[in-house]
């Protein structure tokens, strides 16, 4: 064969597969197509995923809610059949301190608020048992900084309707905690009622999460 029909081979072979790469028919054309649909599945899901579940950047400690706060609201009384008179979302420092724990670390998603509200009571405030006839107001709380599982779960309830998220208390033997109405939290989150529980004294519990004894 000469050399010229050596050559008129080489190009005919190269015209083939410029052809096939124009017309898509290279395994290397899917190959870079695959890799560009994995990056943007990759670079879209995270994002979606944080619209529809997003945390708090920050969570604030008390001093950044109430740098200094004396005790003047007392609670001498307590009727345990009557758990919510301690609901008072509408005192002016209950409702300042939940605003400012709700936009500390979040903008204006409800989750996100929720989120800030449950875990600051879970890490700012410490466990200290008392007696079962004496309940501190969130006033209280903020003061001390410390109370048993009614103080916290007043606290908390009190924080979580002072920015419109409905609260109640759920009471089991020897414990009681919150329960909050917040049906567009991803159903991870929601019990079979659908509802949230949470129990700021559970200091390894996140948002959503009781100790496995309460589960019935």
């Amino acid at each position: 064969m000469s050399k010229d029909n050596l050559r008129k081979g080489h190009f005919k072979e190269h015209e083939i597969i410029d052809d096939d790469l124009k017309s898509g028919k290279s395994p290397l054309w899917y190959i870079i197509a695959f890799f560009i649909i994995s990056v943007m599945i990759i670079a879209i899901f995270p994002i979606y995923s944080i619209r529809l579940d997003p945390h708090p950047k920050k969570i604030p400690t008390i001093d950044d809610i109430v740098p200094s706060l004396k005790i003047t609201d007392i609670n001498m009384t307590f009727n345990r059949g009557n758990f919510n008179q301690f609901l008072k979302p509408n005192d002016p420092l209950t409702k300042q301190s939940a605003t400012k724990i709700a936009t500390f670390g979040c903008g204006n998603n409800k989750i996100c608020q929720a989120k800030s509200e449950f875990y600051f009571v879970r890490d700012n405030f410490i466990y200290v048992s008392e007696y079962d006839e004496y309940v501190q107001s969130p006033q209280e709380m903020l003061a001390t900084r410390g109370g048993d599982c009614d103080d916290h779960a007043v606290l908390l309830a009190n924080l979580m309707r002072s920015i419109g998220i409905y609260a109640e208390f759920v009471h089991v033997p020897r414990h009681v905690y919150v329960k909050i109405y917040l049906p567009e939290a991803p159903k991870k989150y929601l019990n079979e009622e659908g509802w949230i529980e949470l129990d700021p004294t559970c200091k390894h519990c996140e948002f959503g999460e009781i100790p496995r004894k309460y589960w019935d």
